[in-house]
């Protein structure tokens, strides 16, 4: 039976944590003792939650901490992940996380005390009976979950605040709030149900008010016919955004492209007489994405003191999130592929390549960027772009992440099949004994096809160009990232002479790697010369193995028609709205990233393939916010991998603990407990990879060189009752660490 509404009883479950902090200098310092578990555990707290098909993910125990990278795809309400998750983690807490499709939940979370009676006198109504959690009693404050109705979708991610703290929050996509059992890190009390009452759908009232109060909503996507004007210039830009709100609210191609013609006919300013072809283009493009899953492209202009230019409308993949009006910030860790920068001809040879199979579709996309770089190289001009389309990509990804798969099956089965004969179009080479052979490629038939180079492993090309062997071979592959032409000076053969040259050589490369170091340590000496500038890194987490289904040879041909079609000696150039949004979006980044040049090379170039893909000549704003997409990605993988040369093994294992000692120093400082931080020597060989690849012995002389001068022993007591041997980082003379409560 449905209980009376106590609604002065809610509690926060997004209060700050006061963490108790101790002082490593101490001498009566020691860790804490094993935490005694919660009286539910992690199984217990999911199984009411997925009851309700509300998605769940497991918290670092007694805390608001989700520890899993990629928590947003990993949220389930599969009984079968949950009960393994409840065998790895049986103290954690639990989070409900929020959805932004029909049939998902949305949280209304009140954080100032009692604000609720504020937002019900101002409105005059009365928010509706609905599940509700809270911790601590008498303060006003917690949760109403709601169901998704397509205005909720629509609402996104809100947040509002008074005198600069959060008074409420929607948390509508990919955010997540405690479950109830779980407990408050605070307190130390249980979350409990104020409410147990159904998951409502939310009044239109409150979410025009959400709308309202929060800050910054003029950026967000307005998909009313009554909104205001679409200025000349914006309409494709705009009209995408809405196209891709209104799949994520559940919308087929039908009704997207009603709803885009009457948007278009009432808001856009001068939209021609093709206008109804336009929205048919928009809502094709949309519904190529499953519901949800279609991301908002980002805004530009100016908000007060904002001089970034770039503002994001759809829901951030973080904890804490991004909010309309903010700027892209950096992150710890690379953020997931975002499969809607894969686009026109590229979706189409990416499904055909990954359809069926784990295989990364980031990794079939960078092999067709390789391959059509490569093709138009010397061919296409670019406006604003003084070098040409060549990528010298990188796919980094542990053992295992199809790296290698993805070509074979992208290049060698899709746009290079032997039946087709394409030799004329590209020449492949799987080896780089030395810079003199690699030169001589380019003069043998046919002579003025661009080459490609694979490099299975970087780590085995490392081993060819150390000092004694052949270190040409690097500086052939640098020069040739700027410079076409190519001498070879032989020697003299009676009458005949002994040098020749080629001027236009174009050089592509495809390179793998397990991680970062794997790079670094095959290029040493290379940081000066700018190598890995040039670089055009692509990344990917481990995958589970799956299936490689034959891809049909009729399939093949008729991609092949649809590349026919497309002008390889176009002349590319860009609108002037875009134009001046790239000028905008560039003069808005960190100086150390404008002094890259390489760096606005790939984006200007990602911005042509991606217009170039769609089959035009002119690239739109739809064209760069995909490049900015993909830019912003790298300079996070270029920021976690690229770090420092590394000279050898021992070196390439110093920068492993070099990596995990920061990432410890960063949870430590945000207030995670030190037993939950610190790592035992075992933790480091494991996650080197030191054990799996047979390396303790070098591991430990890395290990020797480092531990002494950078970290500090604990004893860490386990849940088991044992006292373990940790390690963590010396701390600063600024910094203490919070143990566990």
């Amino acid at each position: 039976m449905t209980t009376a509404l106590d609604i002065n009883n809610i509690d926060s479950v997004t209060a700050a944590m006061q963490p108790q902090f101790v002082n490593l200098d101490s001498p009566d310092f020691r860790a804490p003792e094993a935490v005694q578990p919660p009286k539910l555990s992690f199984k217990q707290l999911a199984a009411p939650m997925i009851d309700r098909s509300i998605p769940v993910i497991p918290l670092q125990p007694r805390t608001k901490v989700a520890f899993q990278n990629n928590w947003q795809e990993l949220a389930s309400t599969d009984p079968k992940q949950i009960a393994d998750w409840g065998e790895q983690y049986p103290e954690a807490n639990v989070a409900c996380v929020a959805k932004a499709v029909l049939g998902g939940f949305w949280f209304f979370e009140v954080d100032e005390p009692n604000y609720h009676q504020t937002i019900q006198r101002d409105t005059g109504k009365q928010i509706p009976n609905t599940f509700m959690v809270t911790s601590r009693k008498g303060k006003g404050r917690g949760h109403f979950y709601f169901k998704q109705t397509t205005s909720s979708i629509a609402m996104g991610n809100l947040q509002g605040k008074i005198d600069g703290r959060e008074a409420w929050s929607a948390r509508v996509d990919n955010r997540y709030v405690v479950g109830p059992g779980s407990i408050h890190p605070q307190t130390q009390e249980p979350y409990t149900i104020a409410l147990d009452a159904p998951i409502a759908e939310a009044p239109d009232w409150l979410i025009e008010w959400c709308l309202k109060n929060s800050g910054g909503q003029s950026e967000r996507v307005n998909a009313s016919p009554d909104g205001p004007p679409i200025p000349h210039g914006s309409h494709d830009t705009e009209l995408f955004r809405i196209a891709c709100l209104l799949r994520n609210a559940g919308m087929d191609f039908d009704q997207i492209r009603d709803n885009l013609v009457t948007v278009c006919e009432k808001r856009c300013v001068n939209h021609g007489s093709d206008y109804v072809e336009m929205c048919e283009n928009k809502a094709k493009s949309a519904v190529k994405y499953p519901v949800g899953k279609a991301s908002l492209i980002p805004v530009f202009g100016r908000a007060g003191d904002n001089k970034a230019g770039l503002f994001i409308v759809a829901a951030a993949n973080d904890g804490a999130g991004t909010k309309p009006g903010e700027p892209v910030a950096d992150e710890d860790t690379v953020p997931e592929f975002d499969e809607s920068v894969i686009t026109g001809i590229y979706r189409d040879i990416v499904t055909l390549s990954v359809a069926g199979t784990t295989i990364p579709p980031q990794f079939a996309f960078l092999n067709a960027k390789v391959y059509f770089g490569a093709r138009l190289a010397g061919r296409a001009t670019f406006e604003g772009l003084d070098c040409d389309s060549s990528y010298y990509g990188t796919a980094i990804g542990v053992t295992g992440t199809s790296k290698g798969e993805s070509w074979r099956r992208t290049i060698e089965k899709i746009l290079c099949p032997e039946f087709l004969n394409l030799r004329q179009e590209l020449k492949i080479i799987y080896s780089a004994d030395s810079g003199a052979g690699l030169k001589d490629c380019f003069f043998e038939p046919p002579r003025d096809s661009p080459v490609v180079c694979y490099v299975d492993e970087v780590t085995s090309l490392g081993h060819k160009v150390g000092e004694k062997k052949s270190p040409e071979i690097l500086d052939t592959i640098i020069e040739l990232a700027d410079s076409h032409r190519v001498s070879r000076v032989l020697a003299k053969k009676g009458k005949q002479g002994g040098s020749k040259t080629h001027d236009n050589a174009r050089l592509s490369l495809y390179a793998c790697g397990q991680d970062g170091p794997a790079f670094m340590s095959a290029f040493a000496g290379r940081t000066k010369l700018g190598l890995f500038d040039r670089l055009y890194p692509e990344f990917s987490g481990p995958i589970e193995a799956g299936d490689l289904p034959e891809i049909a040879q009729a399939d093949v041909l008729d991609l092949h028609k649809k590349i026919g079609a497309l002008n390889f000696d176009a002349k590319m150039t860009m609108s002037d709205t875009t134009r001046i949004e790239l000028s905008s979006f560039w003069n808005a980044q960190p100086v150390e990233i404008r002094r890259k040049i390489r760096f606005k090379k790939y984006l200007t170039l990602d911005m042509y393939m991606a217009a170039f893909g769609r089959g035009v000549t002119v690239a739109e704003a739809e064209d760069l916010a995909t490049a900015i997409k993909i830019f912003n990605r790298q300079i996070i993988i270029r920021k976690v991998h690229f770090t420092g040369e590394v000279p050898d093994r021992v070196g390439y294992y110093i920068g492993h603990l070099k990596k995990h000692t920061e990432s410890m120093r960063k949870r430590l400082v945000k207030g995670e407990a030190i037993a939950w931080v610190a790592m035992s020597l075992r933790d480091f060989q494991t996650q080197s990879n030191a054990f799996r690849d047979n390396e303790i012995h070098v591991f430990n002389q890395a290990w020797r060189n480092y531990q002494d001068a950078w970290l500090t022993k604990v004893l860490v007591t386990g849940a088991n009752g044992h006292v373990y041997d940790k390690f963590m980082p010396v701390p600063r003379e600024d910094e203490t660490w919070a143990p566990l409560p």
